[in-house]
């Protein structure tokens, strides 16, 4: 089985991986075959393969001429064609249980991309519950499209532009805070001012979640934080407009404060901070478990994943399991355990009367995030794969919950090269196994002969002078060079087709009498109503026709009325 996150592109990799195992199961099937020293009806196939590939070569002198390689390159090749000839014979002899048996080939999703993905259906519901309200969060515009809305005129397009392009609520305003407080760029913004202020005024420093990087969580984290410290983060901020030589703050700064005192976005700062705690951190607590005797088998997680979608559906059915001033943890948490921030629960119950659609916006985000739970939860589907696998199966075909091991690696691959920029990737990956592996000892122990020190140093110095990782930058040049190659032909060819369809409709004598179509557009051929409706396409914005493909489904009189709708706008 593989665990991988639920991008597409690993999804194609895990099919691909499922055909190559399925192509391998039947090589060996026939390799088995061929090798069994008992069975020799084979033998008159092997002897015609071995003939062909000798006249292949050019007759028995030729073959005789040939090198010990290359006859042993050629043998070889001849081998695994018989040995997948032979395969697809046994495969298809298998039983049904024996081929679905040999079949079987599990994924599971990481489970911290499942509970950020529902953090993300969770907020998009949240955007759409808005709608139906009078009062929305705050847009927090960028500077441009602050002043194409002010400049323009409320009714003018650019206006219109400009807010339909700005977001705002609780997630912008955690990106734009991490980039005021931790930003990755440590040059930027006021990281040490935020720390030193409140050192100097509360006596202990503390950081901004780090939005401005992806992390799992940061902007749950970021919006408890803001809960949390919502008043000194006020005061802050006019910390910072007077410390200016000019008195005032940025835009960014001023994005900050707007959001900051905006009720709505305080609200869905709320549903964020709820969420984490009832469903987020006892998730991940879960998940990223581990004992001293087992492992934590993604394979065996269908029934947590039924119980968080159960969970969510109640709290959105029954909004006071954390809402009520008498909500507990045993009853509004995933595990009934002690909720991860419980003072944020406390700040909520003290804003929640000044927040007049908590309710409603909680009922919907937890039911955007029970519907995405159910989306990315599908692996374990009760007629799945997973599901039909016995316990023993299961516990045979271990998968991590996550992907923290492998994004931990390429972060670690990442720092290292920050480090020593030519570091190469060869070198990274040994010096990594030699530390996870414990090489150290092992290579001090009895086990290490003279004999294998010597071969081991000979090993080495032939990989460096091997020009390994030379050959892998080439390889990847060369991919690169052959992937735009591809494009380009690809953009050619659509540029021809574009360019003849243009010289089509530039040769094209248009109809352009209405009444002459009236009369006579029963004659009218379908494909020139067509080619006169493009030709009209050209002098309109788009979509003020309705496309091509949809043109095409409708009848011949609707054809007609948008021809002569075109007509007359032209």
């Amino acid at each position: 089985g593989m665990g991988t996150d639920h991008a597409e592109d690993q999804k194609k990799l895990v099919r691909l991986f499922r055909d190559w195992r399925i192509e391998a199961q039947k090589s060996i099937l026939g390799r088995k075959f061929l090798l069994d020293p008992d069975d020799l009806s084979v033998l008159p196939d092997i002897f015609e393969a071995h003939h062909s590939n000798v006249v292949a070569a050019g007759g028995y002198a030729a073959w005789d001429a040939l090198s010990v390689a290359e006859k042993k390159r050629r043998s070889e090749e001849v081998f695994h064609e018989l040995c997948r000839r032979y395969g697809e014979l046994k495969w298809a002899d298998l039983s049904e249980e024996g081929r679905k048996k040999a079949e079987c080939f599990v994924w599971a999703g990481c489970c911290m991309h499942k509970e950020m993905n529902s953090e993300k259906g969770g907020a998009d519901a949240m955007k759409l519950f808005w709608e139906g309200i009078d009062s929305r969060p705050v847009k927090l515009m960028n500077k441009a499209n602050a002043a194409a809305y002010v400049n323009g005129g409320l009714n003018s397009t650019a206006a219109s532009h400009a807010e339909k392009v700005s977001e705002g609520g609780a997630i912008k305003l955690t990106s734009l805070l991490g980039a005021l407080l931790n930003h990755k760029d440590d040059k930027k913004g006021q990281h040490d001012t935020f720390k030193y202020y409140f050192q100097e005024k509360y006596g202990y420093s503390i950081n901004c979640p780090d939005t401005s990087n992806t992390r799992f969580q940061s902007h749950s984290d970021c919006a408890i934080f803001i809960l949390t410290h919502l008043h000194p983060i006020l005061e802050f901020m006019s910390h910072i407009a007077y410390s200016k030589t000019k008195i005032g703050l940025n835009h960014l700064e001023s994005n900050v404060m707007k959001g900051l005192k905006d009720i709505p976005t305080l609200t869905e700062l709320a549903v964020l901070a709820l969420y984490a705690n009832s469903v987020s951190y006892p998730y991940m607590r879960i998940v990223r478990s581990t004992s001293a005797d087992q492992r934590l088998n993604a394979l065996d997680l269908g029934p947590l994943h039924k119980k968080v979608i159960q969970f969510c559906e109640r709290v959105s059915d029954n909004p006071s399991l954390l809402l009520s001033p008498n909500a507990t943890h045993e009853s509004g948490s995933l595990d009934g355990q002690l909720w991860h921030h419980p003072d944020t629960f406390y700040v909520v119950q003290q804003l929640s009367s000044s927040l007049p659609h908590l309710s409603g916006a909680l009922k919907a985000y937890m039911l955007g995030a029970a519907e995405t739970w159910k989306r990315f939860s599908n692996e374990f589907a009760e007629d799945g794969v997973i599901a039909q696998l016995s316990p023993h199966s299961r516990s045979k075909i271990f998968i991590n919950p996550t992907n923290d091991a492998q994004e931990g690696r390429l972060g670690q691959l990442r720092k290292a090269k920050q480090h020593d920029s030519r570091l190469s990737l060869g070198k990274h990956n040994a010096k990594v196994k030699y530390a996870y592996n414990d090489t150290r000892e092992f290579l001090r122990s009895a086990k290490v002969t003279d004999a294998f020190r010597c071969w081991l140093r000979r090993e080495a110095r032939n990989r460096l002078d091997s020009g390994r990782e030379k050959k892998r930058r080439q390889e990847l040049v060369e991919y690169e060079k052959k992937v735009v190659l591809e494009k380009k032909q690809k953009e050619d060819v659509k540029k021809a087709k574009l360019a003849a369809r243009q010289a089509e409709l530039d040769n094209l004598t248009p109809l352009l009498n209405i009444q002459y179509i009236q009369e006579h557009h029963k004659s009218i051929p379908g494909t020139e109503i067509m080619k006169n409706i493009n030709w009209h396409r050209q002098f309109v914005e788009k979509n003020v026709i309705p496309s091509k493909s949809a043109i095409q489904k409708m009848p011949k009189d609707d054809k007609v009325i948008q021809l002569i709708t075109a007509i007359t706008r032209y």
